[in-house]
């Protein structure tokens, strides 16, 4: 066991040096943590609003807009698709619409976005720019 709690001392070490000073345990009875700056303090962004136009290309960020006005339809169809791993049928399903209707979203939000949402790297780009959005968008 004193190995692996010097494995793991020597990990947070190494966390540490790479995040610019991570948690750090406490020598004590029971094993505390006392903070430092960890990774989310290294990579922050002045302002939210600043953070969301440098990071969500400006398309889709038109496109998130657009969606939350008309209620996020397509942006439930995109999570739909990606939480039954591409499989359109089950995406239908979970959406409670016909599968030739989650057809045809994914087709309005290729040609709005320029993505088509049945690509891996398209669908991760789009589930990124809607976390950003989520987090970063003014509450309504």
């Amino acid at each position: 066991m004193a190995g692996n709690e010097r494995s793991f001392v020597e990990g947070l070490t190494v966390s540490a040096r790479l995040t610019g000073g991570a948690r750090r345990p406490v020598r004590g009875r029971r094993r505390r943590w006392r903070r430092g700056a960890g990774a989310a303090d290294a990579v922050r962004l002045p302002r939210p609003a600043r953070q969301r136009h440098r990071l969500v290309n400006p398309r889709l960020r038109a496109f998130l807009d657009e969606d939350r006005r008309r209620g996020r339809v397509l942006t439930e169809t995109i999570r739909a698709v990606a939480d039954a791993d591409l499989n359109l049928r089950m995406a239908a399903e979970r959406l409670q619409v016909h599968p030739n209707t989650a057809q045809y979203r994914l087709r309005r939000i290729e040609e709005r976005t320029g993505r088509n949402p049945r690509r891996i790297a398209d669908l991760l780009d789009l589930l990124v720019a809607i976390a950003l959005d989520d987090a970063l968008a003014p509450a309504s």
